[in-house]
């Protein structure tokens, strides 16, 4: 574990650097009565900076947070409400442990989790299991923990594995990490999964209060069914969204070089971040009179530009017309990938099925990233529906709102592996 604290991540030293060089500012702007002629507007800026500083301990209250409970299953995230861990730490210095867990387990209400969860259609490893987490917020607000515990932890492993690639959010080797960052702070989820990771060897009708992977879905702990443990979940999952987020936004490590930014650097980097979270917040799915060009069978002249159904037609009528190196383009497993062994093994995969015709019937915008079209291919031995999806990713793969420039629709393969696989 790193010596650094929270507290010294570079956006917070940046937040207290930038208010340092402002209350400077103030004074000489108070000094100088050429300045208050000549930027008259400043005074409500300062008048509003005095008004937050009630938060200037914010910076502050993680390390402290995690300090008092990162050991029982608890940790600060960026999404976490300050005034939440603030007020925890108060009942834990005040009254001890327990009524602070108390506290904060009912903090995670039916409000708090439509709160938090307002984002989960982004990115992709949580929009595709939203079906899921709202089963699981179900059973929770039910209280049915038996039924809400198992399915959580499952989705922060699969979750984990998606967003990573490769391993899960309880394999030792993973890292749960990131650079300037709350959750992924090496005080945080490293420490979370190797609690919720430990070894349970002994079957036990004690209660517990961690919810230990090993010992729930093992069927060792057998007393794990209680609010405790299943808010300590949703906490996790939320840690776990904020960390997802980093590692898209390329922070999983720090920066090779970064130049000091000025005021208004700083100003137009945070607007542009506001910017993309204002998109997918603001973010609606089509309506039926926005898809009047549907259904489509051969004429691509009626579908708009940029659309996931135009990316289907050209790959559909690549495949038809045995063109495996342009159907590679618009395959997401063959983004970055070597062109040429990318179209053989497309040619290996399609050259097997010899579409005749198809049509684009219908879509379902899922997600601001997901699109699924259901749609009819025609073979000589019979015709198949399928739901194909596609996803818009940024030049590096990774998910992003559709309206978000750069991006391009790409087509997951898996949608179509009962046709391409059907031995599997």
């Amino acid at each position: 574990m790193t010596n650094k604290k929270i507290q010294d991540n570079p956006s917070y030293v940046e937040v207290r650097n930038l208010v340092n060089g402002v209350e400077v500012f103030e004074c000489l702007y108070n000094l100088i009565p050429q300045l208050r002629e000549k930027y008259p507007g400043f005074q409500g800026v300062f008048d509003e900076l005095s008004k937050s500083k009630i938060d200037m301990d914010a910076p502050y209250i993680p390390d402290g947070f995690n300090k008092r409970f990162s050991a029982v299953g608890w940790i600060a995230y960026e999404s976490m409400p300050i005034d939440i861990a603030r007020e925890a730490i108060r009942i834990h210095d005040e009254t001890g442990i327990s009524c602070a867990e108390k506290y904060l387990a009912n903090a995670y209400d039916e409000a708090f989790l439509d709160w938090a969860s307002r984002g989960f259609h982004y990115p992709e490893a949580f929009a595709s299991r939203l079906r899921l987490i709202n089963l699981a917020k179900v059973d929770y607000l039910n209280e049915r923990y038996h039924a809400c515990v198992p399915l959580l932890l499952i989705l922060l492993d699969g979750i984990v594995n998606d967003v990573t690639k490769s391993i899960g959010f309880f394999a030792s080797s993973t890292d749960l990490t990131a650079w300037d960052s709350v959750a992924a702070h090496s005080s945080g989820l490293q420490v979370l999964a190797s609690l919720f990771s430990k070894g349970r060897f002994i079957t036990t009708e004690e209660e517990i209060t961690i919810p230990y992977r090993n010992g729930i879905l093992h069927g060792r702990d057998l007393v794990f069914d209680n609010k405790l443990v299943s808010a300590k979940c949703w906490a996790a999952l939320f840690a776990i969204k904020d960390w997802a987020d980093s590692v898209i936004e390329g922070k999983k490590s720090p920066p090779k070089s970064k130049d000091d930014l000025s005021l208004l650097e700083l100003i137009e980097r945070k607007e542009k971040r506001e910017v993309v979270k204002k998109l997918f917040q603001e973010w609606l799915p089509r309506q039926p009179n926005e898809l009047s060009h549907l259904p489509v069978s051969e004429g691509v002249g009626t579908i708009p530009q940029g659309t996931p159904e135009l990316t289907l037609w050209s790959f559909l009528e690549s495949w038809k017309n045995k063109r495996y190196g342009l159907m590679a383009e618009v395959l997401r497993h063959c983004l970055g990938e070597p062109r040429g062994k990318c179209a053989g093994d497309v040619k290996n995969d399609y050259s097997k099925l010899n579409l005749a015709s198809f049509n684009i019937v219908s879509l379902i915008d899922t997600s601001p990233s997901v699109s699924v079209l259901k749609t009819i291919l025609r073979f000589p031995e019979k015709d198949v529906q399928l739901d194909i999806h596609l996803s818009y990713v940024d030049r590096a793969g990774y998910s992003c709102v559709r309206s978000c420039a750069g991006g391009q629709w790409l087509i997951l393969q898996n949608s179509l592996g009962s046709i391409l696989y059907p031995q599997y």
